[in-house]
């Protein structure tokens, strides 16, 4: 599997596109007792923490890609 990304920062939460159509998630390691509330997860996978804003750019990319629309203009939403 290759994977690639536009971003160069090497201190950061940060996502890959693969070339097997599918998503890399680079994050922080969890404390054990996050995997006790976990649904399922297998001996093959991971979990860690990915900051919202890097998840709020993960869609805008995606929607960018996919589908050609740009949602850096789109109203952001308030907390």
């Amino acid at each position: 599997m290759r994977v690639s990304t536009s971003v160069t920062k090497q201190d950061c939460a940060i996502f890959y596109r693969t070339d097997r159509a599918s998503w890399v998630v680079q994050g922080d390691r969890m404390r054990p007792e996050v995997e006790e509330q976990l649904v399922g997860l297998k001996p093959s996978e991971s979990y860690v923490e990915i900051p919202e804003r890097l998840l709020d750019h993960l869609v805008r990319r995606y929607v960018k890609e996919r589908y050609g629309l740009d949602l850096d203009g789109a109203a952001q939403r308030a907390d």
